[in-house]
């Protein structure tokens, strides 16, 4: 909880002072209270006043020459000294500064006669209970405000700190649970890279907005969800927040409740959204709704609402939840570079240019969400009919468009380009800078009128110190500044590099730290930083040049984090303008520092994300000083085994630090670097359902590590692979003779999976046979072998039709369908849909789907065909990821039966006939028995015949040929 601060003055004469002092107070972390940002109320001025001073611990007084605005009722007292004896009652710390005598002043902001007299009794009152300072200038307040005001922020926090522990947390805890009340909106990441007073220009595309919610006949009003999509810089999120914030309210209506959420920040994963709009909707605290409403049913209790109400919901930033920015090195990513490996031009199937065309079918995968469930809520939301959903993405997801390359029913896609001419003009005007018009749009049109490009050069410009704001002079004095002849790539960072040659030492060190950074750095870190990097940097210094980057427009602050950023583009001109040298020195101040911190040692229990910052910018730094053995040994003694972060929705953010760790690829691993980083991030590709990945790691540890290639476990794990994805006979080759003789329980469930599936029930039960042979020799065996053991027999007698047994001695779905088979089925639907919500909490795969089968079968018994459909719909996309071939073969059978049930014959048969070809994998006697012999029963019953066979999937063969041959058995 942060300590609270009363900004009190009179407003016409002040308005630089005062907002001077609001910046510098949010700086140095204080909730700030002041009129400008009260809002509209219903209560008297006077009555908000009082209510919003006595909430706060400290009040900030600025005083020069008028008295202020007297209310009626309070004997002539003005409203600056109303405050002032409001916050003395009520014990408020207080800071006061009077205008010094020697400033010149507007005679029209000096009060005479009788308000000159309250004035000076007001004074002398305040001078005889407090020390008060004076100020000259708006930067001699900012230092002085520095200088005073640190001691009492430190002061009070501590104090409230201390508070909160007596009282268990709980103020600070309902503090940040705290939502506004819809319709109030919800920003739950306020957006802070707008450099200019609003947003310049855009009229066109305002337009397109309103008309896609308020007119019916506009060419977008289908869509529910409209995703506006371009390069990083264009002005797409200033655009929405705008449009958010001054428009949206008036152009729907009704309105039930709007929010904004931003996916550029840390905390901001997919089912933090979730959870936080959800709460909003339904008025409840975040962690209420996280703690007693389980994952499944928030997601499907928020489209309810936003099916049923009229919400607006911006989702800002959203490819953050795409494949392509899923690695570590997402901040500094070239939107050029990524242009050409995702071609992001947008929407040429909806009537765009052949080149814009390209974005809705090229390099398909690295458009596609991290999180299955992700894409899949994404295709719900096109389907709401009460909200809209506005996205802000640099690329279109490819969940959102057909098979065909168009874009999904209930979507559209907007492409934001440069801005019109005049606009770039109005633009550079801002800012304060001159040049002739027909001059100035030859130039804009050399980088289409990109909207970060205009800003950044005239914030160069308007603050080169020989002639600030002239354009002709500083073109003179850059002679080499040449962007008419460059092709459009090279023109952008042309530039940027020249908006950054004006800049002074410790901004060029301020910039380049910041873009070191993955994700926004706070202000107290910086400031510890550059202080332990022994700078010698005082606060007001860094608040000095903060403001000068912001006033650049290449630094965006966002208040109430207290954090700073640069935009993406900004971010790779500078980060790779660096040489291998200055980056070194970078990371090296950036570990140095992160390292001199503690980190949480609670060893009970998994980090969260926020917990385990320090230990991932420490992986990061090291990443940076290409000190790769060591980060590859910090990985695994401080991040793998000390958190989690699937059940976050934030998986892949260990996945992504694995793979700083090949700089060169996979095949060049650098010196020193930990083998068994190939075996983590190969799991962590097969959680996510990249097999080929996968086995390309492993075969890289397995030529790599001599140890591994002699372990029959790197072929067991390559043959569990091999099951799911239909190759059997590979399978049944990775696995040798290890189907006849003993092993431990993670072999065994392997090799038993491997039988069941080509229908050997004989060896089968031969193989159990033996595993509880072997069990009975040896009576130190854990707990867990022995469950295991019987799990296998649980499994194999589910089969053979001894339920009770299954029941009884069988683990997870193998239990549940036992119960099925029993006639238990509303028992079962509960022990399913509690699997259910486990595996989705921690992103895994194979055991979602695995339930999702068994839950569908248990509703189709039900006789809920509806939900059975509901389940079976939510499978395909996670299914055909791998493709789990197996899975689908059952899920396609279940899939027939529910369509016969319904009476929809001939979705029956196509439903039966894939079946059919996803159990065939290589061919019988390679084939998956139980499953082909229930397509062709169903077939059968059907009077339909059996399709053809499938080609053989080759897709494979070139991974399969690399992959050393399987060692002699032990």
């Amino acid at each position: 909880m942060k300590p609270r601060l009363f900004i009190s003055s009179t407003s016409e004469d002040l308005t630089e002072y005062r907002d001077e002092a609001i910046r510098a107070a949010y700086r140095m972390g204080f909730e700030v209270e002041a009129m400008e940002e009260f809002g509209p109320d219903r209560r008297a001025p006077a009555d908000l006043c009082k209510e919003r001073v006595e909430a706060c611990d400290v009040l900030l007084g600025l005083y020069a020459h008028r008295y202020g605005f007297q209310p009626e009722g309070y004997g002539g007292k003005s409203m600056t000294e109303l405050e002032y004896d409001w916050a003395s009652d009520a014990g408020l710390d207080f800071q006061g500064f009077f205008v010094s005598e020697d400033v010149p002043w507007l005679p029209k902001h000096m009060d005479d006669g009788e308000q000159k007299e309250r004035l000076q009794a007001f004074k002398a009152k305040m001078s005889g209970a407090h020390v008060l300072d004076t100020f000259e200038s708006t930067e001699n307040l900012r230092s002085k405000l520095f200088e005073h005001l640190q001691d009492v922020f430190a002061s009070h926090a501590e104090r409230l700190k201390a508070e909160d522990a007596e009282e268990g947390g709980a103020r600070l805890a309902a503090a940040s649970r705290a939502l506004p009340s819809p319709p109030e909106p919800y920003v739950a990441h306020t957006y802070t890279l707008l450099q200019t007073a609003g947003v310049v220009g855009r009229a066109k595309e305002l337009q397109i907005l309103n008309d896609w919610v308020g007119s019916p006949s506009s060419d977008h009003y289908a869509a529910r969800l409209l995703a506006v999509v371009a390069i990083g810089g264009m002005g797409k999120s200033a655009l929405t927040w705008k449009w958010f914030q001054e428009c949206a309210v008036e152009q729907m209506k009704p309105l039930a409740g709007r929010v904004w959420w931003s996916f550029y920040e840390t905390d901001a994963g997919f089912r933090n959204f979730v959870a936080s709009t959800l709460a909003y909707c339904l008025g409840m605290p975040v962690a209420e709704v996280m703690e007693t409403i389980p994952v499944l049913e928030q997601e499907t209790r928020l489209l309810r609402i936003l099916d049923e109400e009229p919400h607006l919901v911006v989702l800002d930033g959203a490819e953050r939840l795409l494949i392509a920015y899923s690695g570590m090195d997402f901040a500094h990513l070239a939107d050029d570079e990524l242009d050409a490996r995702t071609a992001n031009r947008v929407a040429g199937a909806m009537g765009l240019s052949e080149a814009q065309a390209e974005v809705m079918t090229s390099q398909h995968r690295l458009r596609t969400c991290i999180d299955p469930h992700v894409g899949n809520f994404l295709r719900r939301l096109t389907q709401v009919r009460s909200s809209r959903v506005l996205m802000t993405t640099r690329l279109f997801p490819s969940e959102l468009q057909t098979d065909t390359g168009g874009a999904r029913p209930g979507c559209e896609a907007l492409m934001l380009t440069g801005l019109e001419s005049e606009d770039a003009v109005a633009l550079w005007r801002e800012m304060g800078v001159s040049g002739e018009v027909e001059e100035l749009q030859k130039l804009f049109a050399t980088f289409d009128n990109y909207p970060l490009l205009v800003r950044a050069l005239a914030g160069e410009v308007a603050r080169y110190r020989p002639a600030p704001g002239n354009f002709t002079i500083w073109q003179q004095s850059n002679p080499d500044f040449d962007p008419y002849t460059l092709p459009i790539v090279q023109v952008k960072s042309h530039v940027l590099q020249h908006a950054l040659t004006g800049l002074e030492d410790r901004q060029r060190d301020l910039l380049h730290t910041i873009a070191a950074f993955r994700s926004p750095a706070t202000y107290d870190t910086l400031l510890g930083l550059f202080q332990r990097a022994g700078k010698e940097w005082s606060a007001d210094d860094l608040d000095r040049e903060l403001t000068g980057l912001e006033d650049r427009g290449l630094v965006g602050w966002s208040r109430e984090q207290n954090s700073y950023d640069l935009h993406p583009i900004v971010r790779g001109v500078v980060w790779s303008g660096l040489g291998k040298d200055a980056r070194h020195a970078v990371y090296g101040t950036l570990h140095t520092h992160f390292d001199a911190i503690p980190s949480g040692e609670d060893e009970s229990g998994y980090l969260s994300l926020e917990e385990a910052a320090i230990d991932i910018e420490i992986f990061n730094s090291l990443v940076g000083l290409e000190e790769f053995g060591q980060a590859s040994e910090y990985y695994f003694d401080r991040i793998h085994h000390r958190s989690t972060f699937s059940n976050m929705g934030v998986g892949y953010v260990k996945s992504g630090m694995m793979d700083s760790l090949f700089p060169n690829g996979y095949q060049y691993p650098p010196e020193g670097l930990d083998v068994f980083i190939y075996a983590q991030l190969s799991h962590c590709r097969q959680e996510e359902s990249n097999f080929s990945e996968s086995f390309n790691l492993w075969i890289h540890l397995m030529k790599r590590d001599s140890q591994f290639c002699g372990m029959n476990i790197c072929n067991d794990y390559l043959a569990y692979w091999c099951q799911f994805l239909g190759f059997l006979k590979k399978s049944n080759n990775f696995l040798g003779k290890r189907l006849t003789i003993g092993v431990d329980a993670l072999q065994g469930s392997i090799l038993l999976k491997q039988l069941l599936v080509l229908g050997e029930y004989s060896r089968a039960k031969h193989f159990v046979e033996k595993q509880e042979e072997r069990e009975a020799k040896i009576p130190e065996r854990s707990g867990y072998e022995r469950a295991s053991t019987a799990a296998m027999r649980a499994e194999l007698l589910l089969l053979e039709g001894d339920f009770e047994f299954a029941r009884l001695n069988g683990m997870g779905v193998v239990c549940s369908e036992a119960a099925m088979e029993l006639g238990e089925l509303t028992t079962a639907v509960d022990e399913l849909h509690q699997m259910l919500v486990e595996a989705r909490a921690n992103s895994w795969h194979e055991p979602e789907l695995e339930t999702r089968r068994a839950l569908a079968e248990a509703y189709r018994r039900e006789g809920n065909l509806a939900v059975a459909r509901d389940v079976i719909d939510d499978f395909w996309d996670l299914a055909n990821r791998g493709p789990y071939r197996l899975l689908l073969a059952d899920m396609n059978n279940i899939l027939a039966e529910v369509e016969r049930d319904d009476g929809n014959m001939a979705a029956a048969i196509t439903a039966a006939e894939e079946g059919y070809r996803q159990a065939w994998c290589d061919g019988p006697p390679y084939a998956y028995v139980r499953a082909l012999r229930k397509s062709e029963a169903l077939l059968d019953e059907f009077g339909a015949p059996y399709p053809e066979p499938p080609e053989r999937d080759t897709s494979y063969d070139e991974i399969f040929a690399r992959i050393p041959e399987p060692p002699a058995d032990e």
